[in-house]
């Protein structure tokens, strides 16, 4: 006789009080659906480790950051007579929750028709389960990151089942006009977590262009792209004012591409070889770097329709910006993107942050179905934009 009473009330109750046991932790399952690298986790944590979580459960999360320069500056004799002047410096920026759910029913008489003992059908049958679930709303989570920008339904602040969270591209953009272009919107939503790149010059990202068709050339080759976008990137404050003013060592930057840009950069390496690395002629390069930081390929840009079309003049000659032709980026044309995830982050709800719940019945309806959920309450916030980069071609 079963030490369970019935095989839906003992695989419940299996459920709910082995939870401490996660996902990817069976050697009997393999799991062909993880990705080769994600980046959500990096943006999560950051340089310190920390969790970003938010500090209030209100509908959204808002941060007050200095954008509106001001100065009251000059020199005087003494005696003068002064009128002391503030000015509004402070600038509200804003990311509403978004909500993301995945689920996965278990039915009863999966149990009842699998053979073997009890406890380990529950064991192989959760297994299977929790790595589905799992697996699912991290991919899709990932893939939320490199969403085309929509303006629309990203800025809006009103509660809509299509909003979207803000993705990276409609936050570190290649278009010279300093927002995300078609898709984002009239001119009331070309603002960006409620402010306004194109009144607010420090409120903009850092955009670096290379030729696509020589990559190797001195001045306009990919390498001297990211010279250019690196120096952009470097905010180094006066000897003894870091308390007053932001410094940051880069340790939290992620330079992230799609699998043609890791190529494209590894066969630079190579065709440098004499000159970049000494030693055994190993044509590979195990974690090739820039200024130290890795060069990662996260595989949810290989499939992110993220090329645009039309064109605009730029001092280098033409460059592609303007609509979205749901098309990945073609190959010989990567991008590169400069992520500071000091300033980046993707920040949870502090109650709902990848929340299992417990199995929830089908009712009369369905009385033989249960199903487990698990949620994520969320968005991305950048907190200076002036710290994120793009390298992209002409």
């Amino acid at each position: 006789m079963s030490t369970f009473p019935s095989a839906v009330s003992g695989f419940l109750n299996y459920l709910v009080n082995t939870r401490e046991s996660r996902v990817f932790s069976s050697t009997k399952i393999f799991n062909a659906l993880s990705k080769q690298a994600y980046l959500m986790s990096e943006m999560v944590r950051g340089s310190s480790g920390e969790m970003a979580k938010a500090k209030s459960s209100g509908r959204e999360f808002r941060e007050t950051i200095k954008l509106v320069p001001f100065s009251n500056s000059r020199t005087f004799l003494p005696g003068d007579e002064r009128t002391p002047t503030r000015g509004t410096e402070d600038v509200a920026i804003i990311a509403p929750w978004r909500f993301h759910e995945t689920n996965r029913p278990i039915n009863d008489y999966e149990i009842d028709t699998n053979e073997g003992d009890m406890f380990v059908q529950f064991k192989d049958l959760k297994t299977s389960i929790m790595q589905g679930l799992y697996t699912d709303h991290i991919n899709f989570m990932e893939a939320q990151l490199w969403n085309i920008p929509d303006g629309p339904n990203m800025e809006s602040r009103n509660a809509s089942p299509t909003n979207r969270m803000y993705s990276i591209p409609s936050i570190i953009v290649e278009s010279s006009r300093q927002a995300p272009v078609s898709g984002w919107g009239a001119v009331a939503t070309s603002t960006i977590h409620t402010a306004s790149p194109n009144t607010l010059v420090n409120w903009r990202n850092q955009v670096a262009r290379f030729d696509s068709t020589q990559l190797d050339d001195p001045q306009n080759g990919l390498f001297s792209a990211f010279d250019e976008i690196f120096a952009k990137l470097q905010f180094v404050p006066p000897p003894g004012f870091e308390k007053y003013m932001e410094n940051d060592d880069l340790r939290g930057m992620k330079i992230v591409c799609n699998l043609d840009g890791y190529n494209a950069f590894q066969s630079l390496l190579r065709d440098s070889n004499n000159s970049t690395r000494a030693g055994a002629q190993d044509p590979s390069y195990g974690m090739p770097t820039f200024k130290g930081i890795p060069i990662k390929w996260i595989p949810a840009i290989d499939e992110a329709l993220l090329d645009e079309t039309g064109s605009v003049s730029s001092p280098l000659g033409s460059v592609a910006e303007g609509t979205y032709t749901n098309q990945a980026y073609p190959a010989g044309r990567p991008r590169f993107f400069f992520i500071n995830c000091n300033y980046f982050k993707a920040i949870f709800h502090p109650n709902h942050m990848m929340r299992e719940t417990d199995p929830i019945t089908g009712g009369a309806r369905q009385r033989d179905v249960n199903t487990v959920f698990l949620e994520s309450v969320m968005n991305l916030m950048c907190f200076d934009r002036r710290r994120q980069g793009i390298v992209c071609p002409l």
